[in-house]
Parts: structure tokens; C-alpha cells; sequence
């Protein structure tokens, strides 16, 4: 066979178990041709399609998400004093809630990544791409109720509506509201 290749002739009409073409369609250079059937190229524009959205998706979700954990935390939250962790809450009460608000947005994007990459790996192999799917989705509601502990903190830190925390010293309140930042953190 490699002289009929060294010769230029072609031989062997058996499948190429890689590409899937007839191993006769090859040429002198060894190149393998263009797919022809418009099929098939709309196959693979469809998947490069699919992924780049997958990581277009994945890049959006990211930057609420840098904001909310690295940022925010990083203006408001002083290592081991709970006084002056309370305190920067209080004066900057809208920081804390665009964080929020950013976490509630790049999780919820992180759920239509999911289901891009489900798409995108079903082909593969659609049980590894389920359990995928099943693993991310069922971690979207823990991380929802993760960042309740934000919110008790931010209403805590501003003394509570109902007057039910009155019960608490300036002190302890302060105390709370870093507990609900540790747990948060802990959380992720």
C-alpha cells in the first residue's frame, strides 16, 4: 500500500476510522479532503457555535461573580473585628446589595451554561453530560439559600425591622452579622 500512495494511485476503499471517510479519497499529499456533505459542515459549525456560546456564557457569568466574591467582600469585610465589619456594612448598604445582586445573576447565567454544555456533550456521551447537568443544577438551589446568610447580615447589621433584635447588645448584633459573612463564605 505504500507504494501505490509513493506512486499516486489510490487504494483501499475501507473507512478511516478517525475522520470517517473512505481511505481511497485520499490524495498524494496525505491531506485528507474536505468534508462535501453540507451535513457535515453544518454539524461542526453547529458545535464550534455551541461551544463559543458556552464560553461566552461562562465568561458573562464570571464577571458578577469576581465582583460578588473578590470586590465586595474585599471593601466590606475586615479579617477578625466585627465592629468594623458591621460598620462598613452599614455605610456602604448598597455595595453588599450589588453583590447580592451579582451572585443571584452569574448563578442563574451558570445555569444556562449548564445547559449549553449538556448540549454540547450529549453527542460524547449523553450519561457523563446528564450527570453533569443533574451535579450543577442540583448545587444552584444550595447556592441560592447560601446567600440568605448575606442577606441576614445586611438586615442584622441595620438592626432588624420587627424589633426582635433589640434582645442583642451593639455587640452582639455586630457578632451576627460577621457570622452571617463567615457563613456565606463558608457556603461556597
Amino acid at each position: 500500500p505504500s507504494s501505490a500512495i509513493a506512486s499516486g494511485r489510490l487504494y483501499s476503499a475501507r473507512a478511516d476510522p478517525v475522520f470517517g471517510f473512505p481511505v481511497a479519497k485520499l490524495r498524494r499529499s496525505g491531506t485528507p479532503p474536505r468534508p462535501r456533505a453540507y451535513g457535515q459542515r453544518r454539524n461542526m459549525d453547529s458545535l464550534k457555535r455551541t461551544a463559543r456560546l458556552a464560553g461566552l456564557l461562562y465568561v458573562l457569568a464570571s464577571i458578577p461573580g469576581a465582583f460578588a466574591f473578590l470586590y465586595v467582600p474585599g471593601r466590606l469585610v475586615v479579617e477578625g473585628d466585627a465592629t468594623a465589619t458591621a460598620d462598613r456594612i452599614r455605610a456602604s448598604e448598597p455595595l453588599l446589595r450589588a453583590g447580592i445582586a451579582a451572585e443571584l445573576v452569574g448563578i442563574t447565567i451558570f445555569v444556562f451554561v449548564a445547559l449549553v454544555l449538556y448540549r454540547l456533550f450529549r453527542p460524547v456521551s449523553e450519561g457523563h453530560a446528564l450527570a453533569m447537568l443533574v451535579l450543577y443544577l442540583v448545587s444552584v438551589p444550595i447556592s441560592f439559600i447560601d446567600i440568605l446568610a448575606e442577606v441576614a447580615a445586611l438586615h442584622i447589621a441595620n438592626g432588624g425591622g420587627s424589633g426582635f433584635l433589640k434582645a442583642f447588645d451593639a455587640p452582639q448584633r455586630d457578632a451576627l452579622t460577621y457570622l452571617g459573612l463567615d457563613l456565606h463564605v463558608l457556603g461556597i
